[in-house]
């Protein structure tokens, strides 16, 4: 990744409220109604000129805690290509595809304890994933 781009993630990343949950909430991890809130204060854009909070409750992340969420974030990435691959190379082998959709299961890739489910579509043909360890890995396309 460009020193550029990791720089536009860290700025996204310290411009977004540690409490929001996504505006299909009614409120966030503070208590706080969206409602309440015209414009949401939660997230700001990236070389978007700052506006002063409007919610005394937004605490954004430090640069330091920006960089560790990103990290964290790249690993759940590379995590989850592994299981998405295996389980689609899998399905692959079994001829499950669009018009032709299935379910099986096999050993998990990434936590190497589990069991990772996985469902592919006949009608569209995306695949569904789920590891039977909690909290390891599961998607929906």
């Amino acid at each position: 990744m460009s020193e550029r781009s990791t720089e536009h993630n860290l700025q996204t990343i310290m411009r977004k409220c540690r409490h929001f949950t996504g505006v299909q909430n009614k409120v966030c991890k503070a208590g706080v109604n969206y409602d309440t809130l015209v414009p949401i204060p939660c997230i700001g854009r990236v070389g978007a000129k700052i506006e002063p909070a409007f919610c005394e409750k937004k605490s954004c992340p430090t640069r330091e805690e920006a960089i560790e969420i990103d990290k964290e974030r790249a690993e759940h990435t590379k995590r989850f290509v592994v299981a998405l691959s295996a389980a689609h190379d899998d399905a692959k082998k079994k001829g499950y595809k669009k018009g032709h959709g299935g379910k099986d299961s096999l050993p998990c890739p990434v936590c190497k304890t589990g069991t990772l489910h996985y469902s592919v579509a006949s009608y569209n043909g995306h695949l569904w994933g789920q590891c039977s360890t909690k909290d390891c890995m599961s998607w929906m396309q």
